[in-house]
């Protein structure tokens, strides 16, 4: 029979070992999608299942709306998941996503638009995993 503090201690470095080969996350990305005076800007952060977005977007027009919208791909080019942003007109709106990427190895690449009102794409920018 193994001693109490010996199991402790074999959990623990079990534990530390797990933490340390765990994939961390990767640095993240600028992204700067401009069409015009509007744009999409901020970092992407790739992680083992998923991508963050931190950023804003911006509108210039009371009548000529934007959306942000993203797209994680896996490693052949297909789309895993989206998410869009909510119609912005005449101004600037803070974002805070994460789009799943539910495949081993997680999401390939990001395609960050910067969509009209209407959800039609203007620019699109594909970046890929560092």
């Amino acid at each position: 029979m193994v001693p109490l503090r010996h199991s402790v201690l074999a959990l623990a470095t079990l534990g530390l070992t797990a933490a340390l080969t765990s994939p961390a996350a990767a640095a993240p990305t600028h992204v700067d999608v401009t069409y015009g005076a509007t744009y999409v800007r901020g970092e992407l952060t790739f992680h083992n299942r998923s991508v963050s977005f931190t950023g804003s977007y911006r509108s210039v027009s009371a009548t000529d709306c934007r959306r942000a919208w993203f797209g994680t791909l896996d490693g052949s080019g297909r789309l895993l998941t989206a998410r869009s942003t909510g119609t912005l007109c005449n101004g600037v709106r803070e974002i805070n996503t994460t789009v799943p990427a539910d495949v081993p190895g997680g999401a390939g690449a990001v395609l960050v638009c910067l969509d009209s009102g209407s959800a039609t794409p203007l620019k699109c920018v594909e970046y890929k995993r560092p």
